[in-house]
């Protein structure tokens, strides 16, 4: 039995054998092209391919990219090189008479890759730096009676490191002049302690002017998004966004990318992979979403304050602290002389917020009812969605109020119902219908009730493009109005309205140095104002419109006149230096953009995002003159004055630029003398040098 079994593998290695040899011979023997090999659409080059009679492909390996073995059946080595058997199961064309072989990336036949993500320390780039400012928010008007009221803000600020201080002085023609400040000290970006004057309180959810003493933290568990999986049919560089904060980077080959355990910045936003390969970019993006009130587990939000409010001695306390991924604890005490305060709340959610439900108690020590339950759930189901709330006094049940909501969206709108009932005013109800009725016309029918209201209104919206809306609205009340507004270009609006028998209009330009609005109505009323900043940085002055509330960023672009963006809002233009400052909200990272479609021809941009802040520094420089390459059309001719027409031009170092039907050519800025030569296809030739300004250069000597 042994010796059979034997001779069976014998038999069958030379058959393995005898076929491998029998393949090799037909595919070295078969006839031989050189193709244009095209994948996924992206050329790979001219390769070398062999066809056998049965129709079998024998390809250049070296056509193939990382993670594409799987395309590969067999591999047999010829005299001149190996070749790689495409598999049966690839969707393959070959046109010998174009000379083109294309192939369709068949993803099932890649490998599926998975990589762990970890959360970058640094979240932007950006270098503290000290600063001073003087921001302002000014406005004058004019009423109908005559009567001209003038007003506003002035704020002085100054930081340097983790200090930072702050003098405001506001003034309108109905109050006195007040003044207000802080000197803030701020060790990292989540911590704080500050010392103000005339500032809004933090806890006890209180208005008033507050003078003391104010500390808040943040700090702890971070959310995870568990996978989101990229397909690659073609090898990419892909990036990985939380939000605006990069995650990381890679280049990988093609195939099904799965990256697991990535960090959420926040309670909403989303997840972006931006893929570069062969054939273009493109993004995936997942949203998410959480319940603001729900923290991560582990996580701590607490703020302290003592001083006096509205000139009574004052003191409170809030802090919220994530028990688990679903269940947030929230407590807030407040001690003031007969107006104490304490709210506590156990907050409970669905892992991807599917349902919210919280619950809890406060007292409030100077109102009728001094001791309320509170109770709020929310939940959602497809279409669907549930809405009810409840504050019910614990000593008089039948005063309390409740609300119940429903609401449902379908395509190209949604729909909703909410009754409510209050043991003092009565019962109350009210309906809305929204709906798409083109890609451009929007209307909404709304209607409420209860004892002292009956309404229905309809409004409608219209936008034919992206420049241009136009709203109008209608009321069984006797409201009738309509507006419009057109955006000239970025940072320029203007805006038309008609309500209560009179029209009106304003235009707003915020993309210089100052953030100007003007505004007039047909009933006499006029109005202006004027918001930005002058801040001091890096030895120079520079006007901004920046309001200056927050960090102040001082961009450097080395490109003037340069549309800049921050957050996907419009946020001015450089200078004829290239500089820009605006402001961003402190502790935050924010994505600069330029728009690469609208840059001048001969501004090159390596790339078109760049994520800053995220520090507690109130002032960043953050030099981005490295990533524009400045270009200059330079036009060339013979030494006797002839276009060079078809040269090419051969700069020292490598750089080949060809040049046009005129002898123009591209070339990049340079604030040296370049040195080459102009080689024409019929192969004359000349050397030329290119001053750092020369718009024409001529051949030294004739070609």
């Amino acid at each position: 039995m042994t010796r059979v079994t034997r001779a069976a593998w014998w038999v069958l290695l030379g058959a393995l054998l005898t076929g491998v040899a029998a393949a090799q011979e037909a595919a070295c023997a078969a006839p031989e092209s050189l193709v244009d090999v095209q994948v996924g659409g992206a050329s790979r080059g001219v390769t070398l391919l062999r066809q056998t009679p049965d129709g079998r492909v024998w390809l250049d390996p070296a056509a193939l990219r990382d993670g594409e073995d799987g395309y590969v059946q067999e591999r047999v080595t010829c005299p001149e090189g190996e070749l790689a058997l495409l598999r049966a199961d690839l969707s393959v064309n070959l046109d010998l008479e174009a000379q083109v072989l294309t192939v369709t990336p068949n993803l099932e036949l890649l490998p599926r890759r998975s990589q762990a993500v970890t959360r970058p320390e640094v979240v932007g780039v950006g270098v503290g730096l000290p600063v001073g400012a003087v921001a302002y928010d000014l406005t004058v008007s004019r009423a109908p009676d005559g009567r001209v009221a003038a007003g506003g803000v002035v704020g002085l600020t100054g930081s340097r490191g983790p200090l930072s201080a702050r003098l405001d002085v506001s003034a309108a023609r109905d109050r006195d002049v007040q003044v207000g400040g802080s000197v803030r000290y701020q060790p990292t970006r989540d911590t704080y302690v500050q010392g103000v004057w005339n500032a809004p309180a933090l806890t006890g959810g209180r208005g008033g002017a507050f003078r003391g003493v104010q500390a808040e933290t943040v700090g702890g568990g971070v959310r995870y998004l568990p996978a989101l999986s990229v397909d690659l049919p073609l090898p990419a560089e892909v990036q990985l966004f939380s939000d605006a904060q990069l995650l990381g980077a890679w280049t990988l080959g093609a195939g099904r990318q799965r990256f697991t355990d990535i960090p959420l910045l926040g309670a909403r936003g989303s997840v972006r992979a931006v893929v570069k390969d062969a054939a273009g970019s493109r993004e995936v993006t997942v949203e998410y979403e959480f319940p603001a009130a729900l923290l991560p587990p582990g996580a701590v939000r607490a703020a302290a304050e003592v001083g006096q409010l509205d000139g009574a001695p004052y003191a409170g306390g809030r802090v919220a602290f994530g028990v688990t991924p679903s269940v947030t604890l929230d407590a807030d005490a407040s001690v003031q002389s007969g107006n104490s305060r304490v709210r506590a709340l156990l907050v409970t959610s669905g892992v991807r917020g599917e349902y919210v439900l919280s619950g809890g108690v406060q007292y409030a020590q100077a109102a009728t009812d001094p001791w309320v339950g509170l109770a709020n759930y929310r939940v959602a189901r497809g279409p669907w969605s549930l809405g009810l709330a409840a504050q019910v006094p614990l000593n008089r049940w039948a005063s309390g109020a409740a609300e119940a909501t429903l609401g449902y969206a379908f395509t190209g709108g949604s729909a909703s119902l909410g009754a409510g009932v209050d043991g003092v005013q009565g019962w109350s109800g009210r309906a809305s219908v929204t709906g798409r009725l083109t890609p451009q016309l929007t209307a909404t029918l709304s209607g409420a009730a209860g004892p002292n209201v009956r309404q229905a209104r309809l409004n409608v919206g219209f936008t034919p493009d992206s420049r241009l809306s136009v709203a109008g609205a209608v009321s069984t009340t006797g409201e009738r109005s309509v507006s419009g507004s057109y955006v000239f270009a970025p940072g320029r609006r203007a805006s038309v309205a008609y309500a209560g028998g009179a029209v009106s209009g304003s235009y707003t330009q915020s993309d210089g140095p100052v953030n100007v609005t003007v505004s007039g109505s047909t009933d006499g009323q006029l109005g202006a104002g004027a918001q930005g900043s002058v801040v001091v940085a890096a030895g120079r002055v520079y006007a901004s419109a920046a309001p200056g509330t927050d960090t102040y960023v001082l961009l450097r672009t080395g490109v003037p006149n340069l549309a800049v963006y921050a957050g996907g809002q419009f946020r001015g233009r450089t200078d004829g230096r290239g500089d820009l400052v605006f402001s961003s909200p402190a502790g935050q990272a924010v994505a600069i953009s330029v728009d690469v479609a609208r840059l001048p021809l001969e501004v090159g941009v390596k790339q078109a995002v760049l994520i800053v802040g995220g520090t507690a520094d109130r002032a960043l420089l953050v030099d981005w003159t490295g990533n524009f390459t400045r270009q200059r059309f330079v036009d060339f001719q013979t030494a006797s004055g002839e276009d060079a027409t078809g040269a090419t031009l051969f700069l020292e170092g490598g750089e080949q630029v060809d040049l046009n039907s005129f002898g123009t050519g591209l070339l990049p800025g340079a604030a040296v003398t370049l040195t080459g030569e102009l080689v024409w296809p019929d192969g004359r030739r000349c050397a030329v040098k290119i001053a750092p300004d020369a718009e024409q250069v001529r051949c030294q000597s004739s070609p």
